[in-house]
């Protein structure tokens, strides 16, 4: 799960990320609240790993969400990812670096489609 640690408040997953120690901001999350996500490609798998933890501790977020997530982006200049989708909170704009996502619990099973599909076949993305 590393860099991942998650967390469940009320309806919302909280996924917490602990950058390395002289990462540059242009390579940690970033998220524009209510339409994406950019994830380091590095850090993929400790997010799909976070996910999948919350998903087995909650009962309710076995269905929904796939429709609301996009399939993933690689932005091979910044070697991260994009996720276009419901993000409840994030930085004050999507250009600043943050160390914590929430999305919604009801919406996390579409998420984790959409990072293993990314994780299946990388190169397709």
């Amino acid at each position: 799960m590393a860099p991942w640690s998650a967390a469940v408040d009320g309806r919302d997953a909280v996924f917490s990320y602990v950058p390395e120690v002289g990462a540059q901001p242009r390579i940690q999350p970033h998220a524009w609240r209510g339409r994406s996500v950019l994830v380091p490609v590095a850090a993929v798998p400790g997010l799909a790993a976070a996910v999948e933890a919350v998903l087995e501790s909650t009962a309710t977020a076995k269905v929904g969400g796939l429709d609301r997530w996009s399939r993933a982006r690689v932005d091979r200049i910044t070697e991260c990812v994009y996720f276009d989708g419901p993000v409840l909170a994030g930085g004050r704009n999507g250009h600043t670096p943050v160390r914590t996502l929430f999305v919604a619990v009801a919406d996390l099973r579409g998420l984790r489609l959409r990072l293993t599909a990314y994780l299946a076949a990388p190169g397709l993305a």
